[in-house]
């Protein structure tokens, strides 16, 4: 059921007209190069049924797939995801949502989630029910920060998830209003007296008029006179797309009879409707980075600065730490960091019995040393830990503020502490049961003196350290 959706986005575009003077619709480079990089929370919510089971659960690796997929579209662009945590909550309401119980005057999935505690303000919140019905996305408004995908979509369809997050940071589908009189028009030129590429469709002036190419058809058939039961069961979506090359094939216009002038970089844009294509290779253009920075400033709710965080929380882990001692007792959950950025951990000195705090650099580094490189496509996040003797350098932060920076730095030589031990003499002077055991506190069995003052003959001298580890030294002593 959930294959058949196509990965169909339920966020309604909306008529509101843009804040005066909030947006520049500008689609160049400089312009878009200008904002400051931000960096969001994000929280994921599973939803189970009553019993607390789901036949599609969410789980960590899930979410942090989720997150990698953000990151690796939104960071060139300075706009990056901090993984925050996930929990779970059950209703048999919402484990599985119909399309009519999303927006109001039906009660939501959104309005029960903050209602019931279960919304971050901090962070944006991703919610995972086991299924839904009519679609696989939707965000809860523009220009704020929940959206719901289902647990198949979330996993299958890296393009959904970040267009349901374009929808939040206020963008519209490319295709709005293609089918009325307030169409956007084919012209590109601003001189033009019927440009209006920065007032219709999706406001954004470096995305062509287009139709929805997967209901192009539909609208095709129900022009021509057939009901709608007929033009559904006859339309085939995305028709005019070739599967292959993207390349748009029809011969639609826009509401003044113009030819569409439709390319494949149009066809396999974020926020539009089109078929699958490789992992990545659907884009957002400049002028839609460009709002939403400019979206993200607007913050009409307030939603955008509570869900901020720092760059320095880029550098902590998301969940283990850090030993205070090596050999470390076994097991040891390591520091781990989450995927979709490329790291190199570099070998690093001088001694940082825990990691160098952000902004502190009074520390050397070995640039030609790295201890441990990430790219940001590994999928076997169990590796993504930050080692001993290293410290961080993340290469798309680096890149958004166009300067190097190594935080961080863990240089642990310590010791575990020595708990006690005892000494071992074999009484006759070989290894057998023959044997007189004395304990020994911390303080006896390091003393400098210990072996000196011993007798004559054969001895196991056994230190035990705070990591359970045993260390066993066998001596024969035959003088001074």
């Amino acid at each position: 059921m959930n294959a058949q959706q196509e990965f169909i986005c339920a966020t309604p575009d909306g008529t509101a007209p843009s804040q005066p003077g909030a947006y520049s619709f500008a689609d160049d480079i400089p312009t878009l190069e200008n904002f400051t990089p931000v960096v969001f929370n994000v929280f994921f919510w599973g939803i189970n049924d009553e019993n607390g089971n789901s036949a599609f659960p969410l789980t960590e690796n899930t979410a942090l797939s989720a997150v990698a997929k953000m990151n690796i579209e939104f960071n060139p662009f300075g706009i990056f995801f901090k993984y925050y945590g996930m929990d779970f909550f059950d209703s048999e309401k919402y484990y599985a949502i119909d399309r009519s119980e999303l927006y109001p005057p039906a009660p939501n999935i959104f309005e029960y989630a903050r209602d019931n505690n279960y919304k971050k303000a901090d962070a944006f919140n991703i919610y995972v029910p086991y299924t839904t019905t009519g679609f696989a996305g939707a965000a809860e408004a523009r220009k704020k920060t929940s959206l719901v995908m289902n647990g198949f979509s979330i996993i299958n369809s890296h393009p959904l998830l970040n267009h349901e997050t374009g929808h939040c940071l206020n963008l519209k589908h490319t295709f709005v209003n293609w089918h009325d009189n307030a169409c956007e028009h084919v012209t590109r030129d601003p001189a033009n007296q019927h440009y209006n590429a920065n007032k219709r469709g999706d406001s954004i002036t470096d995305t062509a008029a287009m139709p929805d190419f997967k209901d192009e058809h539909y609208w095709e058939l129900r022009d021509m006179g057939y009901t709608p039961e007929e033009a559904d069961s006859l339309a085939i979506p995305y028709k005019y797309i070739d599967p292959v090359t993207f390349a748009y094939t029809g011969t639609g216009k826009d509401c003044q009879e113009n030819p569409y002038d439709i390319y494949p970089i149009d066809v396999k844009n974020i926020m539009t409707y089109s078929p699958a294509a490789p992992q990545y290779s659907k884009k957002f253009t400049t002028g839609q980075k460009i709002r939403m920075h400019e979206a993200i400033l607007e913050d009409s709710y307030g939603e955008f600065g509570a869900a901020a965080t720092t760059f320095a929380a880029l550098y902590e882990p998301y969940k283990g730490s850090y030993p205070l001692y090596y050999p470390h007792v076994q097991p040891w959950q390591m520091p781990m960091f989450q995927p979709g950025f490329t790291y190199d951990f570099i070998e690093c000195c001088c001694e940082y019995i825990q990691p160098a705090e952000y902004g502190d650099t009074n520390f050397s580094v070995e640039s030609g040393h790295v201890v441990k490189h990430v790219d940001k496509y590994l999928t076997l996040y169990n590796q993504i830990y930050h080692p001993n003797h290293s410290a961080i350098i993340i290469h798309e932060i680096d890149q958004a503020f166009g300067a190097s920076s190594v935080q961080k730095c863990y240089d642990n030589y310590q010791t575990p502490p020595i708990l006690g031990g005892k000494v071992i003499r074999f009484n006759d002077n070989i290894l057998n049961a023959n044997v007189t055991i004395t304990p020994k506190d911390s303080t006896q069995i390091t003393d400098p003196e210990l072996i000196d003052n011993l007798d004559n003959g054969l001895y196991k001298i056994e230190t035990n350290y705070g990591n359970g580890v045993d260390e066993e030294t066998v001596i024969y002593k035959t003088g001074d």
